[in-house]
């Protein structure tokens, strides 16, 4: 069976983290955003962590200049996000399959080399299903 999620949100950026459709409101009051899942569908996160020197913010804003063109334009791509602290980087994206998730790694190596070279991979990558995600609308139900 199909679930829906109807979410409110008073700014359109919600729109551009999730998957679905957007109603423009009925009432004027708020944006009507649905998202849907089909039982037996799943995505796989691609999770990693880097040690990294230098201005953390500024790496941050060139991962979203840089990277997340790239992982946009790759087929199979759901989501990005970066969180910084510590001197750690930690990366995270969802994708329909552990093969699209390990091409996109592919896809940024070059450019992550010519840009970031302040970075190192801190262990190993990690694939693993999504369980659920509240902003990618994936639940266990």
């Amino acid at each position: 069976p199909v679930w829906r999620l109807w979410m409110l949100a008073q700014a359109t950026p919600l729109v551009s983290i999730c998957q679905g459709r957007a109603e423009p409101p009925v009432d004027g009051s708020a944006l009507r955003f649905t998202a849907w899942r089909v039982e037996g569908s799943h995505m796989v996160a691609r999770i990693a962590t880097y040690r990294f020197t230098g201005d953390g913010q500024d790496l941050g804003k060139r991962a979203e200049a840089g990277i997340l063109p790239i992982l946009k334009a790759q087929p199979g791509f759901k989501s990005y996000a970066v969180a910084i602290g510590e001197g750690k980087v930690f990366s995270s994206s969802a994708w329909d399959s552990r093969d699209e998730a390990e091409r996109s790694s592919a896809a940024v190596a070059s450019w992550v080399a010519d840009n970031m070279s302040e970075i190192t991979l801190d262990g190993d990558v990690h694939y693993a299903d999504v369980a659920f995600s509240t902003a990618l609308a994936v639940s266990t139900a």
